[in-house]
């Protein structure tokens, strides 16, 4: 709790007009603002009251439309199987059962679990990924019970819990922690998926979320692609400054996605100014040379 303060702090006072507004509570305050949980006496809190929650299907549609007007044209459906580097660079694949290709004098490359397959024919070595399927939990909230906390949450000290409120589906918290993960082909996500023991976020619900069924209604499964110090990658091929890429998001990508989109350009368009320092990101930060 103490680092996250101070982390929290230290961006603060980096960004003095920021609206960061979080609050230690005390065990008081935990209990009166959010009764719907019963965390034991060894739990610390503390909110961020102007945080929020990105709707992921209004924001898509919102830079979708957006990018329409701007005149670019979405190709849903669209299976990328290479990229060729040259002055214009070609992207080939298969569309609407057919072989097809499209040219461009600039490519930004952004496939998620699929960067690997994608990038790794650019580079001089692999890039350090590894794609993962995540299991994640929707717990219906009990008809006569406390309810569940209206907000999110992450539980630091129990296992990294966390949980989002009733808003994908009617009636249900979804409720997860990172073990549920096992590395996977991104083509094969779904294949072999048995059914997950699921005891561990049981037990902790029974203990500290009164309002929740111990029995999940839904499981879904995702997909995170992770670098080995869970930060992000943006870089140029080398060789071949007209083709960048993202990737290795590691789960917190898309709420970054608009400061991404703006490093990815200034990768792009060098002798622009620059708005944001990508360099942290390169990927050469994984070089044992």
């Amino acid at each position: 709790m103490d680092k996250i303060i101070a982390c929290v702090n230290e961006e603060k006072a980096k960004q003095p007009d920021a609206d960061i507004q979080l609050k230690e509570l005390s065990r008081e305050e935990l209990e009166t603002e959010f009764p719907q949980a019963k965390f034991s006496s060894q739990h610390r809190a503390c909110v961020e009251h102007t945080a929020g929650i990105l709707r992921a299907d209004k924001c898509v549609a919102t830079v979708q439309s957006e990018f329409k007007k701007l005149g670019g044209v979405i190709r849903d459906g669209f299976e990328v199987t290479s990229v060729v580097p040259g002055e214009r660079v070609t992207v080939r694949g298969r569309f609407n059962n057919q072989a097809a290709s499209v040219t461009a004098s600039k490519l930004a490359i952004c496939a998620g679990p699929w960067a690997s397959k994608l990038i790794d024919p650019l580079l001089p070595t692999k890039l350090p990924l590894e794609a993962l399927r995540i299991l994640v939990f929707y717990w219906k909230i009990k008809e006569n019970g406390p309810g569940a906390i209206p907000s999110t949450f992450i539980d630091c000290g129990e296992g990294d819990f966390w949980g989002i409120p009733e808003l994908e589906y009617p009636h249900m918290y979804k409720l997860s922690n990172p073990s549920y993960t096992d590395q996977v082909e991104p083509d094969d996500r779904d294949k072999n998926v048995g059914a997950p023991d699921y005891s561990s976020i049981a037990d902790y619900i029974e203990k500290y979320f009164p309002g929740l069924e111990i029995k999940p209604s839904i499981v879904e499964t995702c997909m995170y692609t992770v670098t080995p110090d869970l930060t992000c990658i943006l870089d140029t091929v080398p060789g071949h400054r007209n083709i960048a890429f993202g990737c290795g998001f590691s789960g917190i990508g898309f709420k970054k996605a608009p400061a991404v989109g703006i490093m990815i350009k200034q990768l792009l368009n060098p002798e622009e100014e620059k708005i944001l320092d990508s360099t942290a990101f390169r990927l050469s930060r994984f070089s044992t040379d």
